[in-house]
């Protein structure tokens, strides 16, 4: 009986993982080299870059105030997105990046939301890539930790949420990682 159980029970293993591989991304990894055919930052003008004095975080929901001390820390300096923003990010586990912005003007704060929580286990470098100078943003990753997700999304950023403008699915844009031979 303990035999069969044993038997059971590393088949159901072999079985599960066998299942798991045919999930997993190919060996490989997604590179800040965007796809040449994407979105230019260029595109997306800010408008002038913001020169006053920067406001405070309001820290208005759970959320803002769970993550107070990264967005009042990283909120302090000179714009770096969409003219007036600054991009707050910290860790939220091993291969995951949650992020959100301050407005320098005002200090509101304009969480990730839905393109927040980015897994970026196949990712090589960063996982936002963003200008002071432009409204895009992008995306490198899995938003939201979802694998059918996993890839560059390109965001646009209206003056009120986000937008999604392109999405690039990891399988087609990834660099090829050969171990060498020994």
């Amino acid at each position: 009986m303990l035999r069969t159980a044993a038997f059971l029970c590393a088949a159901m293993m072999v079985g599960a993982s066998a299942a798991r591989a045919d999930d997993d991304p190919p060996d490989c990894e997604l590179t800040p080299s965007l796809p040449a055919h994407a979105p230019a930052f260029t595109r997306y003008p800010a408008g002038q870059l913001w020169q006053g004095k920067s406001k405070a975080p309001v820290l208005a929901t759970r959320p803002e105030r769970l993550f107070r001390t990264q967005l009042r820390t990283q909120s302090q300096g000179q714009p770096d997105f969409a003219g007036h923003y600054r991009i707050v990010g910290w860790g939220c586990g091993a291969p995951c990046i949650d992020w959100g912005m301050v407005d320098l003007k005002n200090g509101s704060v304009i969480m990730g939301g839905r393109y927040g929580d980015v897994d970026h286990m196949y990712v090589a470098d960063k996982s936002l890539i963003y200008r002071a100078d432009s409204r895009l943003l992008v995306v490198i990753g899995a938003p939201n930790e979802k694998p059918e997700r996993r890839g560059y999304t390109y965001l646009l950023w209206t003056g009120r949420a986000f937008r999604q403008i392109a999405f690039y699915p990891y399988k087609a844009y990834c660099t090829i990682q050969v171990e060498p031979s020994p």
